[in-house]
């Protein structure tokens, strides 16, 4: 699992000014988050609310300087979200869903 993660992959590293890596992986991770907060949930879950309740995503992790694999829950329903981002510091970062895996508790 180390393997593909950011911290541990210095190619993708390089994509990266090294000297702000972490911060710049903070500012990414806090826009993914900042989503949740709208009004429908999180835009990168394509599926809007379920059972009233809207998709929010709980947890990030940067596999590369391009993906990004998070959890994701709206009530009793949960899964993950494949995310293709393009950073840039002087602008918002550039986010599209590639891919979901849909779990349901019921």
């Amino acid at each position: 699992a180390k393997y593909f993660s950011l911290g541990y992959n210095d190619d993708a590293q390089e994509y990266f000014d090294y000297k702000t890596l972490d911060q710049d992986v903070d500012k990414i991770r806090e826009e993914i988050l900042a989503l949740n907060h709208l009004e429908t949930g999180n835009p990168l879950v394509p599926y809007g609310a379920m059972n009233g309740q809207k998709c929010v995503i709980n947890k990030v992790q940067f596999i590369n300087h391009r993906w990004i694999i998070a959890d994701f829950y709206s009530g009793a329903v949960h899964g993950e979200v494949l995310i293709k981002y393009f950073y840039s510091p002087e602008k918002p970062t550039d986010f599209s869903t590639i891919e979901t895996v849909l779990y349901s508790t019921q």
